[in-house]
């Protein structure tokens, strides 16, 4: 992975299906960071990851996993602005059980650590579709496929 970021310019990229056991904070050999929250379970399914460039590193204030498929970092901008990038990774549609669970993890990690900005990234495992009424203002004017139910899952999280 680092190899691959090597050919790009990039701050902070998340990963989904890290497929390690546990919980680590990372300082790679490069100098980057990877925060990383996998299973707990033998399967070693999902898992999410956060690469932290090294000109980061020394402005990370806090790192926080809420489960196996919701973490953050937070990274100070300035003397008053920071910024809170959460990587999440959704159960797909063969765990229609644990969606709930995982928004309310998602809305956790927004609430804690309050910071000026914030990016959720990741895998959702839905399909928003095209803007289907004028107050769906979360939805860009483009799409490529029509919504799913998860998608109106997604929006009315949103």
């Amino acid at each position: 992975m680092e190899a691959e970021l090597e050919k790009i310019k990039w701050d902070v990229v998340g990963v989904s299906e890290v497929r390690k056991p546990g919980e680590e904070c990372l300082k790679l050999q490069s100098g980057h960071t990877f925060f990383y929250r996998g299973s707990d379970s033998q399967t070693l399914m999902h898992g999410v990851g956060l690469f932290i460039h090294k000109r980061w590193s020394n402005r990370i204030t806090h790192t926080k996993s809420i489960s196996d498929r919701v973490i953050y970092v937070c990274l100070k901008i300035n003397s008053k602005y920071s910024v809170k990038v959460i990587q999440v990774y959704a159960p797909t549609s063969t765990h229609d059980d644990k969606v709930e669970i995982f928004y309310e993890d998602v809305a956790k990690a927004m609430d804690d650590n309050r910071s000026h900005y914030q990016y959720i990234v990741g895998d959702f495992n839905a399909k928003l579709g095209k803007r289907e009424e004028e107050t769906e203002i979360s939805i860009g004017n483009f799409s490529y496929d029509q919504r799913n139910e998860r998608g109106d899952t997604m929006l009315n999280f949103l």
